[in-house]
């Protein structure tokens, strides 16, 4: 009895969280999951987990409390997205990706900063595939770095 209580307990208080505050949950364990996915060199798996994560950074984007983070958030999993696009050779919804993300983006920043800030999907675009390895080894450095791994 004490568990099924606990059980609904629990999710009276996740009914209870804004919306804004879920979206940015379930932005965070998606990303995290895909993320692990790029740890691991698995790059089918990283492409299906982070066209999951790029949905939830959408919608976190237009439910999140704080803006300025989840632009920041968005564009991370964004750039992210278009590396495991480039490792699994899916240049045309690299090319869709980055036209959707400019759409959304521009209502909330205006053109030329969406511009500015979606620029790494331009060159990743371009570039070649020892170049995005390169990049992607960046950031898993960076993560190992600073000890944070999403």
């Amino acid at each position: 009895m004490k568990g099924r209580t606990a059980g609904r307990n629990h999710v009276a208080k996740a009914d209870a969280m804004p919306s804004g505050v879920k979206a940015v949950e379930e932005w965070y364990r998606q990303q995290s999951l895909a993320w692990q996915q790029i740890i691991s060199l698995n790059w089918p798996r990283a492409l299906a987990e982070y066209e999951r994560s790029y949905t939830c950074a959408e919608f976190m984007l237009q439910q999140a409390p704080c803006k300025c983070c989840a632009v920041k958030a968005y564009v991370r999993t964004v750039v992210e997205y278009a590396l495991v696009l480039h490792k699994t050779n899916q240049q045309p919804l690299l090319a869709q990706l980055r036209v959707m993300s400019l759409h959304s983006l521009q209502p909330m920043l205006g053109m030329a900063h969406a511009v500015q800030l979606l620029k790494p999907l331009r060159d990743i675009q371009r570039a070649a595939t020892a170049q995005v390895d390169h990049w992607i080894g960046l950031l898993l450095m960076a993560d190992a770095k600073s000890g944070l791994t999403h």
